[in-house]
């Protein structure tokens, strides 16, 4: 994770994302606002995405969910390239 290795916000921000991304995966529904009407499948899609991807290739869904959920602040503590 570069600079960012070890920070809290970092680690609670990523822990909630995937959290609730398989909440949906498993329910199939979430209270989040920012997942409501949000598939199991695009739930999938999503958390792969969150997984394999740097923060600046992120779909704009995905963003605008960390955004809302998290604040900039826990959208900017995610790791990208510019860390590397």
């Amino acid at each position: 994770m570069g600079p960012k290795k070890g920070t809290s916000k970092a680690f609670n921000t990523s822990y909630f994302v995937i959290k609730a991304l398989y909440e949906v995966m498993e329910t199939g529904s979430s209270k989040l606002p920012g997942l409501k009407g949000v598939s199991k499948e695009r739930a999938r899609a999503m958390s792969v995405e969150f997984i394999s991807k740097n923060k600046q290739d992120f779909s704009d869904e995905l963003k605008k969910f960390i955004i809302a959920e998290f604040e900039q602040s826990g959208f900017n503590s995610l790791p990208g390239q510019e860390e590397r």
